[in-house]
């Protein structure tokens, strides 16, 4: 019997570094089909941490060798002379013809490029809330999307919610699919047993909260309110894991605020699922998100969630059945009450384990496969 041929998968990806939509990535392929596809991830910048946990049977291509990620500077010379080229070069000397689809992990160049293939059949993965994000797409006139957009064959949207708002704004309704973020729930249990690099001390009420130091997350929103929350709980302590641009600004208000006793920020965390796993609530305190992988794990992981009523949340828990949404400026009095009230505390406990039915990572492949195989 003849062996079916496989297809050709490109997935175009800025960097390979921490961050939602490239952990998001990493999931995916990881997963996907070893027998029906052929992949390939190419990055503009070089390493990153979840490069080195990609499969060994997934080519790698890494286009920046000038510096190291971290060394911003390095790294944002390189890419503005990468941007200088004209877009069809470029995907000539960088991606080429030899695939078959071509995925856009990315709405900024990774789109751009990849809507420059002449073969193959192309693909842009929307990880934004478009009436809330902050660039350049989301300012766009449906007009100028049309354009911009031009060429893509189908927009993969990570939520309902999401799609619904891309679609409101710029009505690709013929092109768009909804495919959830894989949530690879055995892994994240697995790894969570591990010895944690933080120990939390459990005669605290222990607050979590993970994700990348920008606005994006609210993180100083949150270190804001964490005044008010320790003037009524003082046994009450957050975490803070991640690193980013605001790191500094981030930790001058929480010197301000005499907050140090209280907020931990230690920084990239190897394995958060082993810290995550101790905590008694998590909170996501994003001004908007698309899907929240970061919520996701810690349903898994049954630790009740608290989040502002951003796309993504909202859908994972079922509009509040799940966990506890709040809008922005009353995340500090609703966490205030949760501890205040034992019972309805226990209540979220309990909800959360209902939920991790919700992530089945095998229905989740199934469903980017189909969209895969019918391209």
């Amino acid at each position: 019997m003849m062996k079916t041929k496989k297809k050709r998968l490109v997935f175009y990806i800025d960097s390979m570094d921490i961050g939602g939509t490239e952990k998001a990535l990493l999931d995916l392929v990881n997963n996907l089909s070893e027998e029906k596809y052929d992949i390939t991830v190419i990055q503009m910048a070089p390493g990153g941490k979840y490069n080195k946990l990609l499969k060994n049977t997934i080519h790698k291509k890494q286009i920046l060798f000038i510096g190291p990620y971290q060394s911003f500077r390095f790294y944002w010379w390189g890419r503005k002379l990468l941007e200088k080229i004209p877009l069809k070069l470029a995907h000539k000397m960088l991606i080429g013809d030899g695939f078959d689809v071509e995925i856009a992990c990315g709405y900024r160049y990774p789109t751009r490029i990849v809507s420059q293939a002449a073969k193959a059949k192309k693909v842009s993965w929307i990880h934004m809330d478009v009436s809330l994000d902050k660039n350049e797409v989301a300012e766009m006139s449906c007009e100028e999307a049309k354009e911009y957009f031009k060429g893509i064959d189908k927009f993969v949207c990570v939520s309902k919610d999401c799609e619904r708002k891309f679609n409101d704004k710029f009505h690709f309704e013929d092109r768009t699919e909804v495919c959830y973020n894989i949530v690879s729930s055995h892994d994240i249990i697995e790894k969570s047993k591990e010895k944690p690099q933080i120990r939390l001390d459990s005669s605290y009420f222990n607050m979590v909260a993970i994700g990348r130091l920008t606005w994006q997350k609210g993180f100083d929103l949150l270190i804001q309110d964490m005044e008010c929350i320790v003037r009524n709980h003082p046994n009450v302590r957050l975490y803070i894991l991640g690193i980013g641009d605001d790191k500094e600004q981030l930790e001058q208000l929480i010197a301000e605020k005499n907050l140090g006793e209280y907020i931990k920020m230690p920084g990239y965390v190897e394995n958060p699922y082993a810290v995550l796993r101790q905590a008694d609530l998590y909170v996501c305190s994003s001004r908007h998100e698309s899907f929240s992988l970061t919520t996701a794990e810690s349903i898994v992981l049954e630790v009740p969630v608290i989040s502002t009523r951003c796309t993504g949340p909202v859908e994972l828990l079922d509009e509040g059945k799940y966990g506890i949404l709040v809008h922005q400026e009353e995340l500090a009095q609703t966490i205030i009450e949760l501890l205040d009230n034992e019972e309805r505390y226990n209540y979220y406990k309990e909800k959360v384990k209902e939920r991790k039915e919700f992530f089945n990572i095998t229905k989740s492949i199934q469903r980017w496969e189909e969209l895969i195989d019918e391209l």
